[in-house]
């Protein structure tokens, strides 16, 4: 029989919320979606399943900046800064405007430029680029970090 504590070992997120574990495997999973499609130089289908990878990455998150509390004080750091800087990027996707009140949209979520070198779609936000792979796996590595020790508590109930 497996314990709580080895579920928890490998897979730490669990001790705070199944549901965000959950989420941040689905997170992963697009993202190195999105990644295989850039390689194959396949933009509008990469495009298409970025456009949810923000919204997911975002709201994987939300609950965590919701509950800092029960992750250690770099963690919730780390936490609160990736979920502002995924704000910028998500707020055109999700209600093509920048972020912040009735701010107009222009070409934002358009596509910016294509990575020559590496396979890429780079967005321009409020004059900060944005690269798709690096926020992929940017926030893979973020969600496979964290240790069980950086989880304190459950999420409350």
């Amino acid at each position: 029989m497996v314990t709580a504590e080895e579920c928890y070992s490998a897979k730490p997120l669990l001790k705070f919320s199944a549901y965000t574990d959950s989420q941040s495997q689905a997170v992963k999973d697009l993202g190195n979606e999105v990644l295989s499609l850039l390689t194959k130089v396949e933009i509008m289908s990469a495009y298409n399943r970025f456009w949810f990878w923000t919204l997911g990455a975002y709201e994987a998150l939300r609950p965590m900046t919701d509950y800092l509390t029960c992750f250690d004080g770099p963690l919730g750091i780390e936490i609160n800064r990736l979920k502002q800087k995924l704000a910028e990027l998500r707020a055109p996707f999700a209600k093509q405007q920048l972020r912040g009140k009735n701010s107009k949209m222009g070409n934002e979520a358009s596509v910016h430029g294509v990575g020559k070198d590496q396979k890429d779609m780079i967005f321009k936000i409020k004059g900060t680029m944005y690269s798709t792979s690096a926020i992929i796996n940017e926030v893979n590595r973020f969600f496979d970090e964290i240790s069980l020790s950086q989880v304190l508590a459950p999420m409350p109930e």
